[in-house]
């Protein structure tokens, strides 16, 4: 058997702004957009031509591309991107493994904490999303287009113009 009791008016008036508060908080689940990063395969110069790189190399659609297929390996966001320099990002080829040197706190944009490798994907044919080979791509034209004897690898950043 249920008894009712008296509330006051102020205890009343609480549970309601309490009940209006975790209503307005529930709602549907944001679904993010994905992107399907499989698409670019077909976009993706595995030999790129290097003998007319200049210095706007990234407004290349195939360097561009690999920016997004090295973003999309190490999870970075639009700032980590665009604040990385150039000696953040280097391959090892005798181990064909990619490193870059990233925050360890996402409210640390500029770095230089913890070094995450990528090894190569490829098995028997060169594989496009290749995390390695895109490195070795990119580097290839910073490099041609910022010679190492000119630049200071500390201040340049390794998306140009991007």
């Amino acid at each position: 058997m249920a008894t009712s009791q008296c509330v006051s008016p102020d205890i009343e008036m609480t549970i309601a702004q309490c009940l209006n508060s975790l209503e307005r908080g529930i709602g549907p689940s944001q679904v993010k957009d994905g992107f399907p990063v499989e698409l670019l395969r077909a976009s993706v110069e595995t030999t790129p031509n290097t003998t007319t790189i200049d210095q706007s190399f990234m407004d290349n659609t195939s360097a561009r591309v690999d920016m997004v297929i090295i973003g999309c390996w190490w999870m970075t966001r639009e700032i980590e991107l665009a604040t990385t320099k150039a000696h953040h990002l280097w391959t090892e080829p005798s181990n064909n493994t990619a490193l870059w040197t990233l925050p360890v706190q996402k409210n640390d944009p500029e770095g230089g904490c913890i070094s995450r490798p990528h090894r190569c994907c490829c098995q028997s044919n060169m594989e496009a999303l290749c995390p390695f080979h895109a490195a070795v791509r990119h580097r290839t034209r910073l490099d041609k287009a910022f010679p190492e004897d000119q630049w200071d690898r500390q201040s340049l950043p390794l998306f140009p113009n991007s």
